[in-house]
C-alpha cells in the first residue's frame, strides 16, 4: 500500500512534536513493508507542486491537522479530491478531537482517527479496501455513502509509548524552517501533559480519554538515551532538541537517564520543563547529561494574571530562583512569553516587560496568542477576535480596554523583540580573533524601523561548523546599527541564507525579496550591496553564501544600515538569515584566509592518515574476516566428519549388538543340544 502523510506547516507552538509523531506514524507503516512519505507543504502550495515531490501516487493521503492548520488542510484536500476521487482521506492529529464534527462534514475527508491514531491507523491501512471492517477500528470516525456518520469508540491509551518503534526521522531531518547547516536531532521522551491550562490544547485532549489510562506517559531512560546514541552513530547532529511538552521530571528517572549518558560526548541538548518541578539537583542532573539549554513558560509576567490561565502555582519567585539555579549549573534558560492574550491590557503587559527585563534569562521567546477551540481561554476569546485568515495564522486583535488598537499591540510585542535580542546579546559567543567588531553586539543601540510584519529574532545555535550566530529578518524591516570608525582596508563579512520554506513561498507567489547593506554617513548614504531573490533571482536556501564587502577607503566612519523588503503579499512568509556579521581588516582576512586554508590543509592531511589507517584497518579486518571463515569452513568440515563418525560408530555399536545377541541365541542352542546329546546318551 502506498501511503503519504501531508502536514501543512503554519508554524504551530508544538510543531516539533508534530514532526516527530507523524514519525512514529511513518515508521509503523514503514516496518508492515508499506511504501510510505512524508513531506511538509504550506498553504500557499498548489497540489500539483506538492505531489510533485512526492515521486508515486498514493492510495491513502493521510493529513495532520494540528491545533491550527485545520483552514489551509482543508482547502488543500479539496483542491486534491478532484484528482484523486477514489483515493482515502484520513485524518489524524489533535484537531481530531478539537472538532471531529468539522472535519467530517467539511466534505474532502473520508474519515478520522480521533486522538492516539498509531495503532488505529495501521488496522485502517490494513483493511482499507473493506469497509465492512471499519466498524471494528476503535477510534476511527467514518462517513457512510449515505452520508451518516459513525463514531467507533475510544480504545485505552497506550500505557508504555516505549513499545512504539523508533520514528523516521525523514521530516525532522528536513525540516524546511532550518537553516541550512543546522542539524538538529529531535527526540520525544514523554507523551502528553499533566497540566490544565485554559489556552492549550492538551487538557481537551486529556478529557476526552478519561477513564483510559495515564494521559502523561513517559519513556524508559534507557530507551530514550538508545535512541540518542543509535542516532548519533546514524548521523552527525550538532544538537538535540527534546520535543516533549514536559521534559519528564521525576529525579529517579533523570538519574537513570544520567547513568546511561554520563561520559559521552553528545550534542548539546534542550527541553522544555515546568519550573516548579525542577530545583539545583534536577538542573545538575540535566547537565551531567548534556543539558546546556532549557525552555519554560511564562506566558505572562503577572503572577496573578498567570493563574487564570493555568492550573499551576507559579511564582515569579520560584521562576527567578530557577533562573539562578541555572546560571550556578552552566544550563542557559530561554522565557517563552504570549503577547494579545484576553483582557491582557497594557498595564499587563508593561509588567511582562519588566519582569524580563530583571529575569537572568539567556533568551527570550515570544508569540502572538491565537484561540485554540474547545479550550477554555479559545471559546472565550474566538467571538471577539478580528480579522480571522483562512490561509494563515493572522496577528489577532482583542477589542480590550487596555490595547485600543491593532498598532498597540505591535508596538508592545515589538519591545518584548527587542527586548530579546537584548538578552540574546549578551549570551553570543565572541567574534573571531581576527574580526575588529562584532556588529550583532551593537543590536541593543541600533536603531530599528518595523513595517507593519517586520521583525529581526536572534538566534545561536549549534550547526554542523560549530556554534553559529544568526539574525533573522522579516520584512519589512531596517537597522541602522550605531556609528562605528573604519580602519583603513576594512571589509565587511557575513553569511546570508534563507530556509527552504521562504524559497518555496517566493517561488509559488512568483515573488521576492531585496536585501540592501548601505554606509549612512553625515554626508551621504553609500548602498554596499544589494541583492535579491526569490521567484526569477538569485536562490539562496540549501548552503550559507559568503558575503565580502570592502567600506570605501573615502569613508571613515558611518553607521551600517541593513534594508530587508519584498513584494510578497504576505511578507511575514518570508525571512532572511544574516550569520556572523563582523567588521575586519583586508590584511587580517587574507591572513586569516590563508591560516584556515593552512589549517584545513593540515586537517587534510589528517584525514588522509586516518584514512590510510582506517584502510589498513579494514584491510586487517577483511584478511581476519577470511581467516574467520576459512576457520568457520575447516571447523564445519571436522563438525561433518564427527557426524559422519558418531553415525559410523552408532552403526558398529547397533551391529556390535547385533551380534552379541546372535551369540548369545547360539550359545543357548548350543547349550540346547549339548543337553540333549547327554539325555540320549544316557537312554542307550
Amino acid at each position: 500500500m502506498q501511503v503519504a502523510f501531508l502536514y501543512c506547516d503554519v508554524g504551530a507552538p508544538s510543531r516539533n512534536n508534530h514532526l516527530v509523531e507523524i514519525g512514529v506514524h511513518h515508521q509503523i507503516l514503514a516496518d508492515a513493508k508499506h511504501e510510505v512519505r512524508s513531506m511538509l507543504f504550506g498553504w500557499f502550495e498548489s497540489p500539483e507542486s506538492v505531489l510533485g515531490k512526492l515521486a508515486f501516487s498514493p492510495e491513502i493521503f493521510v493529513f495532520y491537522l494540528d491545533e491550527f492548520n485545520f483552514l489551509p488542510t482543508g482547502a488543500f484536500a479539496k483542491a486534491l479530491r478532484g484528482e484523486f476521487p477514489q483515493t482515502k482521506f484520513v485524518a489524524i492529529g489533535p484537531y481530531t478531537v478539537l472538532s471531529p464534527d468539522s472535519i467530517l462534514h467539511h466534505g474532502a475527508f473520508d474519515c478520522l482517527l480521533a486522538g492516539e491514531s498509531e495503532s488505529g491507523l495501521f488496522e485502517f491501512v490494513s483493511v482499507c479496501n473493506s469497509p465492512e471492517k471499519f466498524c471494528h477500528i476503535r477510534n476511527l470516525w467514518w462517513r457512510k455513502p449515505d452520508g451518516e456518520i459513525v463514531r467507533n469508540p475510544i480504545r485505552p491509551l497506550l500505557d508504555n509509548p516505549d513499545t512504539l518503534p523508533l520514528p523516521d526521522y525523514s521530516l525532522c531531518d528536513n525540516d524546511w524552517t532550518k537553516y541550512p547547516d543546522d542539524c538538529a536531532l529531535m527526540v520525544r521522551a514523554s507523551v502528553g501533559c499533566p497540566h490544565e491550562c485554559t489556552f492549550c490544547y492538551l487538557p481537551v485532549f486529556s478529557r476526552a480519554t478519561a477513564g483510559k489510562g495515564e494521559f502523561y506517559r513517559s519513556r524508559a531512560a534507557a530507551s530514550v538515551a538508545g535512541e540518542i546514541l543509535g542516532a548519533i552513530r546514524r548521523q552527525n547532529y550538532s544538537r538535540i532538541i527534546f520535543t516533549d511538552e514536559l521534559f519528564p521530571a521525576q529525579k529517579t528517572w533523570l538519574r537513570g537517564f544520567v547513568q546511561h549518558l554520563r561520559g559521552l560526548e553528545l550534542p548539546p541538548w534542550e527541553a522544555t520543563v515546568a519550573v516548579e518541578c525542577f530545583d539545583r539537583e534536577s538542573l545538575q542532573l540535566l547537565f551531567e547529561a548534556g543539558c546546556r539549554y532549557l525552555k519554560i513558560g511564562l506566558e505572562t509576567g503577572s503572577e496573578a494574571f498567570r493563574k487564570r490561565l493555568a492550573t499551576r502555582n507559579l511564582s515569579n519567585e520560584a521562576i527567578a530562583k530557577l533562573c539562578e539555579f541555572s546560571q550556578e549549573t552552566g544550563i542557559q534558560i530561554c522565557a517563552r512569553v504570549m503577547v494579545g492574550l484576553p483582557l491582557e491590557d497594557e498595564t499587563l503587559v508593561r509588567e511582562t516587560l519588566q519582569f524580563l527585563r530583571d529575569l537572568k534569562v539567556a533568551s527570550i521567546e515570544w508569540r502572538f496568542y491565537y484561540p485554540v477551540e474547545k479550550t477554555p481561554l479559545g471559546e472565550y476569546s474566538r467571538p471577539k477576535m478580528q480579522n480571522l485568515c483562512s490561509q494563515s495564522i493572522p496577528l489577532p486583535f482583542y477589542p480590550t480596554a487596555g490595547l485600543e488598537s491593532r498598532e498597540q499591540l505591535i508596538d508592545l510585542a515589538r519591545e518584548i523583540a527587542l527586548l530579546a535580542m537584548a538578552k540574546t546579546v549578551r549570551h553570543l559567543p565572541p567574534p573571531p580573533s581576527h574580526a575588529i567588531e562584532g556588529l550583532l553586539f551593537y543590536l541593543p543601540q541600533a536603531e530599528v524601523a518595523f513595517g507593519q510584519t517586520g521583525t529581526a529574532l536572534l538566534q545561536s545555535y549549534c550547526g554542523k561548523e560549530g556554534r553559529r550566530s544568526v539574525l533573522t529578518l522579516v520584512p519589512p524591516v531596517a537597522l541602522a546599527f550605531p556609528t562605528i570608525a573604519f580602519p583603513e582596508s576594512s571589509v565587511l563579512q557575513f553569511a546570508i541564507a534563507i530556509p527552504e520554506k521562504t524559497e518555496r513561498y517566493l517561488t509559488a507567489r512568483n515573488a521576492h525579496a531585496r536585501i540592501e547593506v548601505a554606509c549612512q554617513t553625515s554626508e551621504q548614504k553609500v548602498v554596499l550591496l544589494e541583492k535579491r531573490f526569490g521567484s526569477g533571482q538569485e536562490q539562496l536556501s540549501g548552503h550559507w553564501r559568503e558575503v565580502l564587502i570592502p567600506i570605501p577607503e573615502e569613508i571613515s566612519s558611518g553607521k551600517i544600515i541593513v534594508l530587508l523588503e519584498t513584494n510578497a503579499p504576505e511578507p511575514a512568509e518570508v525571512c532572511v538569515g544574516l550569520a556572523e556579521p563582523i567588521l575586519v581588516q583586508e590584511a587580517s582576512l587574507v591572513k586569516s584566509r590563508e591560516a584556515e586554508y593552512q589549517l584545513r590543509l593540515e586537517l587534510q592531511r589528517e584525514a588522509e592518515k586516518l584514512k590510510s589507517k582506517i584502510d589498513e584497518l579494514e584491510a586487517e579486518l577483511a584478511s581476519l574476516r577470511d581467516r574467520e571463515r576459512q576457520a568457520q569452513e575447516e571447523a564445519a568440515k571436522k563438525a561433518k566428519r564427527v557426524s559422519e563418525l558418531q553415525i559410523q560408530v552408532l552403526e558398529l555399536e547397533k551391529r556390535c549388538e547385533t551380534l552379541e545377541n546372535e551369540l548369545r541365541g547360539a550359545k543357548r542352542s548350543a547349550g540346547f543340544l549339548a543337553r540333549a546329546r547327554e539325555f540320549f546318551s544316557r537312554k542307550r
